[in-house]
This record gives C-alpha cells, sequence and structure tokens, in this order.
C-alpha cells in the first residue's frame, strides 16, 4: 500500500496470488464453490480507511485472471483471504470486479523492440495489409547473452499492429503484436530469468537459495 504512492521501484507490485473464499456453516470446507482463483502480475493501485470499519482498508488492485479464471459458482459470503502461495496477505470480507470500459485506449499487449527484419517480415510490413501482418502461429526463441538457446514460447495467432523505427540501432524496429508468448514470465520469476539470460551457472548449488516455485523455473 505505501508502495502505490508511485515511488516507481516497483514496491507496489505483488505478482501473482491466490483468492480464496472462506468456508463457514452455510458452506463447510470441501465445497468446490471454495477453489481459489489466480490473478497475474498484481499491483496495488490504491487504498483507504473502510467506511464501514475504520480497522480496515479498502484496496484497490489491478491484476489479470488467468488462463482457467475465477470458479463458476465462488462463495463469497464469508469472505476472501488472499495469498501468494508463501505467504497469508490478508482477509477480506467482501471483493467488486471493476473491469475497464471497453473503449478504455490500452498499450499493445507485446512488443518486440530492436528487431532485425527477415525478408519474409520486411515484405509483410511493406504490404501492409491484414493478411500479411497476420503471423499464425510463431515461436519466440530466447537466447542468453552468450548466444546459448535459453527457453521457447509459443506466440498463438498474432498480427503486427505497429511498427517504428527502434531507437536501440540503424535499420531495427520496434514492433508491436497483438498477442504476447505463452505462458508468460511471472513477475515474481523475472529475477531468476535475468540471471539465467546472462549465461549458465558457473559454480554449484545456487538454485538453493531459492524457494520452490523459484526452482522449478
Amino acid at each position: 500500500m505505501r508502495g502505490a504512492t508511485g515511488t516507481g521501484d516497483g514496491a507496489d507490485r505483488l505478482g501473482d496470488i491466490w483468492l480464496r473464499p472462506e468456508a463457514d456453516d452455510r458452506c463447510p470446507e470441501g465445497s468446490e464453490r471454495l477453489d481459489a482463483w489466480r490473478l497475474v502480475d498484481v499491483r496495488v493501485t490504491g487504498s483507504r480507511r473502510s467506511p464501514a470499519d475504520a480497522e480496515r482498508w479498502d484496496i484497490t488492485l489491478d491484476g489479470v485472471e488467468d488462463f482457467y479464471g475465477e470458479p463458476d459458482d465462488p462463495y463469497l459470503e464469508a469472505g476472501v483471504s488472499l495469498h501468494d502461495e508463501r505467504t497469508w496477505l490478508g482477509h477480506c470480507r467482501d471483493l467488486s470486479i471493476i473491469l475497464p470500459p471497453d473503449d478504455e485506449p490500452s498499450g499493445p499487449p507485446f512488443q518486440l523492440l530492436g528487431c532485425a527484419p527477415s525478408e519474409a517480415l520486411s515484405a509483410a510490413l511493406a504490404t501492409g495489409t491484414r493478411r500479411s501482418l497476420r503471423l499464425d502461429e510463431a515461436e519466440l526463441q530466447n537466447f542468453d547473452r552468450t548466444g546459448a538457446r535459453l527457453a521457447d514460447r509459443l506466440v498463438s495467432a498474432p498480427e503486427i499492429s505497429g511498427w517504428r523505427p527502434s531507437p536501440l540501432g540503424d535499420g531495427l524496429l520496434d514492433i508491436d503484436l497483438t498477442d504476447g508468448p505463452y505462458p508468460q514470465i511471472p513477475v515474481w520469476a523475472r529475477p531468476v530469468w535475468n540471471r539465467w539470460l546472462t549465461g549458465p551457472p558457473t559454480e554449484p548449488n545456487l538454485w538453493a537459495a531459492y524457494p520452490a516455485r523459484e526452482r522449478e523455473q
């Protein structure tokens, strides 16, 4: 909450969190209505003292539901708990889902920065029609700084929605895509990826400092 005041240091970011409905006499433990669901890349965007209870806060979060979305009929009468798989973050008496209006402007879902286009991609951009800019199924291959292939990500049916000269070098382009790679790299995993991007480990047991989900990454 303190990090949401605009310091710009990322302290407002929670990464991925889970919302779990609480049980009570009307909906005891074991009910499918108590299944948790996940929000991806969550950050705190605002908070205020609750008008109904000065001991509590109303907190606004920004995030995206994961692939499965929320349960069909979650039980919310007893409130919701929040956790990030490791740490309990709090208990809320209620929640409201606020969707942005359909006409709200948003940035491109995925950007490729400093691209050296192939002949085929240059020809597609020169043609500029929707058909030529539709890439169908593409694969994003990630390389570390030594040139070794690190990981692959599928980009399903993306289209090029815009492009422009890149400030990263002469002849390079920054390209906007309508869809990004799947699965996405969660916020909490990016330090692990950044470490691997420098090259393979140079000493043993560097993984030991990480908890389970970072080790899996």
